[in-house]
C-alpha cells in the first residue's frame, strides 16, 4: 500500500499519468495499473523511485513425525 500511495503522490506532483510515465520511461497505462494494484512495480519504476526489490528466503527444519 505504501508504494501505491507514493506513486499516487508522484502522479499529483507531475500532474498526470502521462507526465509521470514520460519521466519514468513507462507507458501511462503502466502507471495506471500500478496505481490500481493491477501490476507490481518492476525494475524501471523502482529505479526511478530510488528503490530496489530485495527478496529473502527463510528456511525451516520440519520434523518428519
Amino acid at each position: 500500500q505504501w508504494l501505491r500511495d507514493t506513486i499516487c503522490d508522484k502522479v499529483e506532483e507531475y500532474g498526470s499519468y502521462r507526465a509521470l510515465s514520460r519521466a519514468w520511461k513507462v507507458s501511462p497505462s503502466h502507471i495506471a495499473d500500478l496505481v490500481h494494484g493491477r501490476r507490481r512495480a518492476g525494475k524501471k519504476v523502482l529505479k526511478a523511485m530510488g528503490l530496489k526489490r530485495i527478496t529473502t528466503v527463510q528456511t525451516e527444519i520440519v520434523s518428519e513425525d
